[in-house]
């Protein structure tokens, strides 16, 4: 008897597994990672998925950090494809646990930061951010923008003061991605702002080719 017990142990104990510290979070971030792209190549299926367990992963901690990260990721890809976003999700969470740095992205994200704040940006925005406080040209800044994510956010946030060479320039990089929910975005607000008959005609030709199921 005393050797069953022996030998129950010992395989208990050999079965037995500890969860790694923090492993929810890495899962959330690689989770959130996958949306992130699935989002921006418009595979809407696996970015539902992707979102979903990237949520699920980050709740699994009282630490609300890593949700509002994934919260603000979620606002700034939907304003990739032009869709108006207040960061509803994120300004809440954020309200329960204030983060100096999260919620100065969030003001940017709204177009509602200030001058304090710009330090307190993820670097690749801070200089474009100063200068579109003081009403300094923007578009050489967007050019050289990295990574293109950042980019392409930065450029939908300031699309009015975007010029036509910029608007393309963009494009063409998202093409070389394959970031096809941006790109459609982006060719139907060409078809809103141009007049001219012959270029709406070819955009919206190109529009339906890569719309057609």
């Amino acid at each position: 008897m005393r050797a069953i017990l022996l030998i129950l142990i010992f395989l208990f104990s050999a079965c037995s597994t500890t969860q790694p510290k923090n492993k929810w979070q890495y899962e959330a971030c690689a989770a959130q990672g996958d949306y992130q792209k699935h989002f921006l190549q418009n595979r809407r299926l696996r970015a539902s998925s992707d979102i979903f367990q990237a949520r699920e992963f980050a709740l699994q901690s009282a630490n609300l950090k890593t949700i509002i990260d994934i919260e603000l990721s979620v606002c700034a890809l939907n304003i990739t494809v032009l869709k108006n976003n207040n960061c509803e999700k994120a300004q809440a969470l954020l309200e329960l646990e204030p983060n100096a740095k999260q919620s100065a992205y969030l003001h940017f994200l709204q177009k509602n930061y200030s001058l304090e704040e710009i330090s307190l940006l993820p670097k690749a925005y801070q200089e474009l951010a100063q200068a579109k406080l003081k009403n300094k040209e923007i578009n050489p800044l967007l050019i050289t923008l990295e990574p293109l994510s950042s980019r392409a956010v930065a450029s939908a946030l300031f699309k009015k003061q975007l010029n036509q060479q910029n608007i393309q320039d963009l494009i063409d990089e998202l093409s070389f991605y394959g970031y096809k929910n941006p790109i459609i975005a982006w060719l139907k607000y060409q078809i809103q702002e141009t007049s001219d008959v012959k270029e709406k005609k070819l955009l919206q030709a190109k529009l339906k080719t890569l719309t057609f199921n």
